[in-house]
């Protein structure tokens, strides 16, 4: 059995093969350090998010706190407007007695 001229010989095939296999390899490894990249970049944006994700809370914490406050301070305002009203009523009351 002889080789046409064509039809590359098996040692040509055997060289080829452990060519392609080599460029795969090579391909291969490329691949797992992009993916190894990406890997560490997505790990670095959870903590990111997470670290807004605290900070935010902590700031809703805060204003919901500083809200209440406000309201309480607010509440007393008017109590003593409305405490201040009366007793200008009353004085008024008292003023046109005399």
């Amino acid at each position: 059995m002889t080789n046409s001229s064509h039809e590359p010989s098996t040692q040509q095939l055997l060289t080829a093969l452990v060519q392609a296999t080599s460029e795969l390899a090579q391909s291969n490894k490329q691949q797992n350090l992009k993916l190894d990249a990406l890997t560490d970049q997505v790990g670095r944006l959870t903590e990111g998010i997470t670290d807004l994700k605290l900070t935010v809370d902590e700031g809703f914490k805060q204003l919901d706190a500083r809200l209440n406050q406000i309201a309480s301070t607010a509440e007393q305002q008017a109590e003593t407007a409305k405490q201040q009203a009366e007793s200008i009523t009353r004085l008024i009351s008292m003023l046109e007695k005399k």
